[in-house]
C-alpha cells in the first residue's frame, strides 16, 4: 500500500481500489484527478447482506502524514527524519 500511496502523490490521474482478501468489511480507494487527491476508506456493516457503509476521507495533507507514518512503521525511514520530527512536534505522531 505504501507504494500505491507514493504513486498517488506523484500522479495527476490515478485510481486504485484495494479490497482485503481476509476482511470483507473494508476497502480502500486511492484517487487523484486534476491535482485533487483523496484516500477513501469504506467500512461495511454487513457485506453479505447489503452495501451499507461508512466512508472516511483523507485529504492530501492527511495522506502525506499517513505516508510518513507507514514509511516509519515499515523501516523505510527513521525517527531521525526531519519530517517525522515535525509530525511528533505537532502531536500528529505520538509515543514510541
Amino acid at each position: 500500500m505504501l507504494n500505491e500511496i507514493d504513486e498517488l502523490m506523484i500522479m495527476d490521474e490515478y485510481v486504485n481500489t484495494f479490497e482485503s482478501l481476509d476482511d470483507p468489511y473494508l476497502d480502500i480507494v486511492l484517487k487523484s484527478k486534476f491535482g485533487k487527491k483523496h484516500l477513501r476508506i469504506n467500512f461495511y456493516w454487513d457485506p453479505t447482506e447489503s452495501r451499507d457503509h461508512l466512508s472516511v476521507y483523507l485529504n492530501s495533507k492527511q495522506i502525506e502524514n499517513l505516508n510518513m507514518y507507514l514509511s516509519l512503521a515499515t523501516g523505510k525511514i527513521t525517527k531521525d527524519n526531519e519530517q517525522i520530527k515535525i509530525l511528533y512536534d505537532q502531536g500528529i505522531l505520538q509515543g514510541d
